[in-house]
């Protein structure tokens, strides 16, 4: 557990234990995160892996989505 400060909102930390987290757990092991380059490097493996299926995608508002996680991983979309 890294020691830099942190703020949770009550509300949120109430909606966490209502929908079942163990928050002792939480304070006790701290929570797991990948470096960003990791997490970028899994999903362009994940992005080319479902481009690679020629599958269609069925999604709700899909479109908006993909669009959002080209602009967070990829970068800006190109035009």
């Amino acid at each position: 557990v890294q020691a830099e400060r942190y703020q949770v909102s009550p509300q949120s930390l109430v909606f966490l234990a209502e929908s079942g987290l163990a928050l002792s757990d939480v304070f006790k092991r701290g929570i797991m995160f990948e470096a960003m380059s990791v997490a970028v490097c899994r999903l362009k493996r994940l992005w080319s892996e479902l481009g690679a299926l020629k599958k269609p995608m069925v999604m709700h508002n899909g479109l908006l989505d993909m669009l959002f996680i080209w602009k967070c991983f990829f970068g800006p979309i190109p035009d």
